[in-house]
């Protein structure tokens, strides 16, 4: 498998993208600054235990329908600062997303076991659902 890497990044996320529907490289480039929002999202979370459940999980379950399953992890853990992981590694368990390894991001594979569950998140995301269906 190629490693994930500043040269790579671009080609793989090309390559993993799947959108019958996209009318042209600038949708591509739309849809990848998803993953640019998810991480501003995750850094703020991670700064101040400040972050929109309902946003991330948005942001997250479009990835999810515009590039292919098996990549999205590998793209996210790319863009992802360190510090940052735990909340990540969060999200994507919450949804059922989280794989039990993401492999060759800048030369290490990441495990799922090595991360910590962030709590405190995992409670945002359980009550943003919460209210959700509620609402409905």
């Amino acid at each position: 498998m190629q490693n994930l890497t500043k040269k790579t990044y671009f080609a793989y996320a090309l390559h993993a993208y799947n959108n019958p529907s996209c009318s042209g490289m600038e949708e591509f480039e739309e849809d990848l600054m998803r993953l640019k929002y998810i991480r501003r999202l995750l850094h703020r979370y991670t700064r101040n235990r400040d972050v929109s459940g309902r946003l991330l999980l948005n942001h997250i379950i479009g990835v999810y329908n515009v590039f292919r399953p098996e990549c999205v992890a590998r793209l996210l853990f790319y863009r992802t600062h360190r510090c940052a992981r735990p909340a990540l590694k969060t999200v994507l368990e919450y949804t059922n997303l989280m794989p039990d390894q993401v492999p060759a991001v800048e030369g290490e594979t990441i495990l799922n076991t090595d991360i910590p569950r962030d709590m405190i998140l995992w409670g945002i995301l359980k009550e943003t659902v919460e209210e959700y269906a509620t609402v409905r």
